[in-house]
């Protein structure tokens, strides 16, 4: 046989190799198992971090639910890791879906109920262990998209007080209906009292009860208003502006150069003072260093003369 024979014949053997054995079906019992055991470790299975510890912590608790799984499988059929995750996962699509077909079903029009409910336990074991945002998504509390109310539970006690509360808004209601209806009438009173029917009635003459008493005025003379006018031809309008307040700024400026001027005084004062301190430390050190060095030599001096008289000792 040729090369050419045998490529085709080893690439087939390596594929049926690889090809994936179907095993059988997972039965409900198989399935509740599962869901059972996951619910056990749903904290790290569920957990959405992707980092490599929590990778190899999920790693971990699979395998774990594997031997569980194998040991206590009443089908006696051993299942691969790989296997029940690909179960786990599609019970989740399954769930999803039909969660939505419920939404959907409920929010149609019409009214009645919906039909589609979840009868299936291991659906109802992996609502326990999956985050309900995830399958059911959050609720809208406005628009269309908002689910009706049933079978919502009132108490006595709430009920009384919403009936208070409406009776409270019923009266204010009529109240308000009232005094505008009263209002309404006496308008109208007044209108038939003046008799203002029409638009032309207004250009009429005004009537006495509704004419201002004119102010007294003091008498004076033509005479005194020629006199006022000649002497004020021009009345100017008073000057509505603050008075600036030039003198005032004037003594508060003198005031805070004298204060700033007492300020410098202390401070040459001060540091007159600090100049002579700092002096006399000076001197005062100085003397300190003369009066040592003093006593230095005369030590010195005492010293050689010591070591003379010893030299002298032992000569002798």
């Amino acid at each position: 046989m040729s090369e050419s024979e045998n490529e085709p014949s080893c690439s087939n053997q390596i594929a049926q190799i690889k090809r994936k054995k179907r095993s059988a079906n997972f039965t409900p019992n198989e399935t509740i198992l599962l869901m059972s055991l996951i619910s056990d470790f749903k904290n790290v299975l569920e957990n959405k971090k992707t980092d490599g510890v929590s990778m190899q912590e999920k790693n971990k608790t699979w395998k774990k639910i594997t031997n569980a799984f194998n040991s206590a499988c009443p089908e006696g059929r051993h299942r691969e890791t790989d296997s029940l995750k690909k179960l786990y996962d599609n019970k989740k699509r399954e769930v999803r879906k039909d969660k939505a077909e419920e939404r959907k079903e409920v929010l149609l029009t019409g009214g009645g109920i919906s039909t589609k409910k979840i009868r299936d336990p291991a659906q109802e074991l992996i609502l326990s262990i999956v985050d309900p945002l995830s399958i059911v998504g959050g609720t809208s509390l406005y628009g269309s998209d908002s689910l009706p109310l049933n079978n919502v539970t009132i108490h006595q006690d709430d009920f009384s007080f919403e009936l208070e509360n409406l009776d409270d808004k019923h009266e204010s209601e009529n109240k308000t209906v009232i005094n505008e209806e009263k209002k309404q009438k006496i308008d109208r009173c007044e209108l038939e009292e003046t008799g203002w029917k029409k638009g032309s009635d207004l250009l009429r003459p005004i009537s006495t009860p509704l004419k201002r008493p004119r102010e007294e005025l003091p008498s004076h003379s033509l005479d005194d208003i020629n006199v006022r006018n000649v002497n004020n031809p021009i009345q100017r309008p008073l000057n509505r502006r603050r008075p600036t307040e030039t003198v005032v700024r004037s003594l508060a400026s003198n005031q805070l150069a004298e204060k700033y001027n007492i300020l410098a005084d202390k401070k040459n004062l001060i540091a007159d003072y600090t100049l002579k301190k700092i002096k006399k430390e000076i001197e005062q050190s100085n003397e300190e260093h003369n009066m040592r060095m003093k006593a230095l030599k005369l030590d010195i001096e005492i010293k050689t003369i010591d070591i003379q008289i010893k030299k002298q000792q032992i000569h002798n």
